[in-house]
């Protein structure tokens, strides 16, 4: 029975792949002709929302400020000022200015716990990944965000038929699959820092909790833990690429990554009722500038 569902995932991974190359099951004159013209209009189309967004931003308050808000929400880094990308690599927070899954998490598990009040728990699911999706697509489709919404979505999926899922397993199911869709993603460093920084989190920081009773009291609460766990596990990877590694990091990151699921949610805001909400955004995207300003030093 095991091979057969082993052949059976095979087999829909392939298909999946095949369905994401956009029309390789199509007949060859849609192949060379219109679906390239689909294509086109597809990224014009994501372009175009993106733009209005960012421009919405630009918009409601001051450069510095929505370049921080464009970096965090849409991981749009061209609005942000020379210094303050240095200032973000030496603090070791340049990470925050992707749309990592991080945020592809926040946003489905937000839309999730909101749809359901108003439909079936499985509607929902369905529903928050769609958005989800919707989001990964206008943020620029990285691999974090992939890699976030293919696991999201299993979890969700199996949590809404009553399975509980295991992250560790789901995790390497979404590798496979990113795998045959895109051999070349193994290469990609984002992809890499975030499968490296989900293993500290749901790997090395459970290990932790259970061989220190302490750290589960004093650590876990703050969420100190998960940002140790995930820095120590992808600091390899940056001494790598990167030759160099951030201890301040350690410390700015305790600071700065609590506040950054806030400045999601007004971030979003802002772009709704970019009135309403411009001002809390700006006031917490200028705190965050000032820490980053500190420990970028």
């Amino acid at each position: 029975m095991t091979r057969y569902k082993v052949l059976a995932l095979i087999v829909a991974v392939r298909l999946i792949a095949n369905l994401i190359e956009f029309g390789s099951l199509l007949p060859p004159v849609i192949k060379n002709s219109e679906l390239k013209k689909i294509r086109v209009n597809q990224s014009i189309i994501l372009t175009n929302i993106r733009e209005n967004l960012r421009e919405r931003v630009i918009r409601a308050m001051p450069k510095d400020e929505a370049g921080v808000v464009l970096g965090v929400v849409l991981g749009i880094k061209s609005d942000l000022p020379g210094w303050m990308y240095n200032k973000l690599v030496r603090s070791g927070t340049i990470h925050i200015m992707v749309a990592s899954g991080f945020n592809v998490m926040i946003v489905g598990i937000t839309c999730l716990g909101l749809i359901t009040y108003l439909v079936r728990r499985r509607i929902a699911v369905f529903v928050s990944i769609g958005i989800m999706i919707f989001y990964a697509l206008i943020a620029g489709w990285q691999p974090p965000a992939v890699r976030a919404l293919i696991m999201g979505s299993i979890l969700m999926i199996g949590g809404a038929w009553g399975r509980r899922g295991n992250v560790l397993y789901t995790l390497l199911v979404t590798i496979v699959l990113m795998f045959f869709v895109d051999p070349s993603i193994l290469t990609s460093l984002s992809f890499q820092l975030s499968v490296a920084a989900c293993i500290g989190i749901f790997w090395l920081a459970p290990i932790v909790i259970d061989r220190l009773a302490w750290s589960s009291i004093i650590l876990t609460k703050s969420e100190l833990l998960s940002t140790w766990s995930a820095q120590v596990v992808t600091a390899p990877l940056i001494m790598i690429y990167f030759g160099r590694l951030s201890l301040i990091a350690l410390l700015s990151n305790i600071l700065i990554l609590p506040l950054v699921p806030y400045l999601m949610y007004l971030g979003v805001a802002t772009l709704i009722l970019p009135l309403v909400f411009s001002w809390p955004t700006k006031m917490l995207a200028k705190l965050i500038i000032e820490l980053v300003a500190i420990f970028g030093v």
